[in-house]
């Protein structure tokens, strides 16, 4: 496993950081809340290729996957 998988979840959560977001190769978009309850985080959304959304957390803000699009040089 990678850092941005399990050691900065973990330490952004020790931080009472209230939301982390992750961006991966596919592309897609992981976005986390952090439940103060249990001190870890909880997947609040997830956007794959071709979704555009409307996001209120933690501020309001479009996100068009389209536009994010990794060039690969082989």
């Amino acid at each position: 496993m990678t850092p941005d998988r399990i050691i900065k979840p973990a330490v952004y959560a020790e931080q009472g950081i209230p939301f982390y977001w992750r961006i991966e190769a596919e592309p897609r978009l992981l976005c986390h809340r952090l439940n103060p309850a249990t001190g870890s985080y909880v997947r609040s959304r997830e956007l794959t290729p071709g979704e555009k959304a409307e996001l209120t957390e933690p501020w309001p803000l479009t996100v068009d996957m389209a536009e994010l699009i990794m060039l690969h040089k082989h």
